[in-house]
Formats: C-alpha cells, sequence, structure tokens
C-alpha cells in the first residue's frame, strides 16, 4: 500500500533522508523504527526523544505510474 520513495525528517538531528518501500512495507513502521543514515538514531530510543515519536514524514513519490 505505502511503496513508492518517502522523504523522511528525522526527530534526533533534523537531517532529511528517502527510504524505498515495497508492496506490503508500511510508512509507519519506518517512521518509528528506521535507523537515520545520518545520526544513527532511532526516533523510538528513550535515550534521544521520548517514546512514541517517529521520524516526520515530508515528501512521497509513487513508484507507479499516474493515471489521467
Amino acid at each position: 500500500m505505502d511503496a513508492g520513495l518517502w522523504t523522511l525528517r528525522c526527530q534526533s538531528c533534523g537531517e532529511t533522508f528517502s527510504v524505498e518501500l515495497t508492496a506490503g512495507q508500511q510508512i509507519v513502521q519506518f517512521a518509528r523504527s528506521y535507523v537515520c543514515p545520518q545520526c544513527k538514531k532511532k526516533p523510538i530510543d528513550p535515550t534521544i526523544n521520548k517514546a512514541g515519536t517517529w521520524h516526520r514524514v515530508i515528501g512521497f513519490h509513487s513508484s507507479k505510474p499516474t493515471r489521467h
């Protein structure tokens, strides 16, 4: 359902990075647990942020062509 290229902003360092998801993967899981490629931290790590925070989703590009 969430297949495509997503752009996220790290909740720890504020840098942006992209994640490409395939069919069956969900952006919610990545936004909660993906390790930032810049600072190497996860958003739910209690030493960084309070539990329950996510990387912020700031962009999406579909991997399927759109129909008009």
